[in-house]
């Protein structure tokens, strides 16, 4: 008897090993799934950001264009020199417009900062996009807030009145 014993037992403690081994393989397959899914969304927002950041920082088209006429948008003269009246034209335009002229799916925000870090308001507005808030303070631009799952941003240096950094922030709500 007792040889039947320790066989019943080798034979529980085999199929034991062999359906753990399974759990911890199909746990580290769905792991690093979701995780190659973060990294891909991540590289698609930051792509996304710089795009705008880069379309942001050109003249716009026809030029020069107003809230009506625009089909391409930049807040530039065209060689990185923020135009206060392109920010203020660029203010009118509704938000779902915004990202068809920018063609993102994503939500985006786009502010000014002095070198020092404060947000600039431009003509009354403290961005471009999702959080365009008007008739603010600059302590009401540096206290705006987000629910994303995923958030990107990128930077470009600008000029008004001195050196201007334009953060520009894409994201995906949770």
């Amino acid at each position: 008897m007792s040889a039947n014993k320790g066989q019943a037992w080798f034979t529980d403690l085999l199929i034991g090993t062999i359906i753990f081994a399974i759990a911890l393989v199909a746990y580290i397959r769905v792991s690093s799934n979701i995780s190659d899914t973060d990294e891909r969304q991540l590289e698609e927002l930051r792509l996304e950001s710089e795009f705008i950041g880069s379309s942001l920082s050109g003249k716009g088209y026809p030029s020069p264009w107003d809230s009506g006429s625009v089909q391409k948008l930049g807040i530039t003269n065209g060689e990185r020199v923020i135009m206060d009246s392109k920010v203020q034209e660029t203010s009118k335009i509704e938000y779902s417009t915004l990202k068809v002229l920018l063609g993102t799916r994503n939500d985006f925000y786009a502010h000014f900062q002095e070198p020092n870090g404060n947000v600039i308001s431009i003509n009354g507005t403290c961005g471009i996009g999702k959080l365009n808030i008007t008739n603010i303070t600059a302590e009401t631009c540096n206290n705006a807030t987000v629910n994303a799952k995923y958030l990107v941003q990128s930077e470009r240096l600008l000029y008004r009145n001195g050196l201007t950094k334009m953060m520009v922030y894409v994201w995906r709500e949770k």
